[in-house]
């Protein structure tokens, strides 16, 4: 017997196969006890009486009453409309709930301290992903010291390979020969920044990962944040300040 066609758009909707067939039977027959139901869908009475149930719970069907054996009716299938309004409603609400934990998840942030912060922070940096920027906004003489150039030059090398992409904006205390030497990696490229006074923090964004690097303290110490909002921020502000350079 070859199923009715609205069957499988209400299905899509979010109706079982069964309440499907019961109700498109009962809209196509009018009220009709249990036992006709079986003989028209053919299906088990046990299967038909749980359907009707969940049809009824949804104000899609009604049972006749004063009559000496249970009938049931279809009833307006503009219904199906309302049952779908409260099911967007309670969606919203519970991706609302969902997004609430998210946002507390993508506002982690945690503290680091230790010497080694600069190539830390660069080297988790490079876990983005294929196209991305890395942005490095601020970096002082203390991310250029000399015996932290040959860690550079692997890093570059390694972001390269990654076809991951840099831009930086350098304070007036690091050298050009620095930023000379940054702009030559394929993907880089460097500015000063438009400030003439040496920046006592910096940062590096990447994705949804920020790292604010304070080098004045003993030890040294980075903030990690991972809040898409606070990067999205930091890159407008970055990208500013690029306008503004030479």
């Amino acid at each position: 017997m070859k199923r009715h066609a609205l069957i499988d758009e209400l299905i899509q909707i979010g109706f079982t196969e069964n309440e499907s067939h019961i109700y498109i039977t009962l809209l196509r027959h009018g009220t009709l006890k249990a036992s006709e139901l079986l003989q028209k869908t053919k299906l088990q009475r046990s299967v038909i009486y749980s359907a009707i149930k969940k049809l009824i719970e949804k104000k899609l069907v009604y049972e006749k009453t004063g009559v000496k054996v249970a009938e049931f009716g279809a009833n307006d299938p503009y219904r199906i409309v309302e049952l779908q309004r409260q099911s967007v409603s309670a969606a919203e609400l519970l991706a609302s709930k969902l997004q609430r934990e998210r946002t507390a998840l993508e506002r982690e942030a945690f503290v680091y301290e230790g010497n080694d912060i600069v190539t830390t922070v660069a080297t988790k940096s490079l876990e983005s992903k294929k196209g991305s920027t890395v942005y490095f906004l601020g970096p002082s003489k203390f991310g250029a010291q000399k015996d932290l150039e040959n860690f550079w030059q692997k890093y570059h090398t390694s972001r390269e390979s990654k076809g991951v992409h840099a831009k930086i904006l350098y304070d007036r205390f690091v050298s050009k020969d620095i930023l000379k030497q940054r702009n030559l990696y394929n993907a880089c490229s460097a500015k000063y920044l438009p400030l003439d006074i040496e920046v006592p923090i910096s940062f590096v964004i990447w994705e949804s990962h920020v790292a604010i690097l304070v080098p004045g303290d003993n030890p040294p110490t980075v903030f990690f944040i991972n809040s898409q909002q606070t990067a999205d921020a930091l890159v407008q502000y970055f990208e500013f300040m690029w306008k503004l350079c030479k």
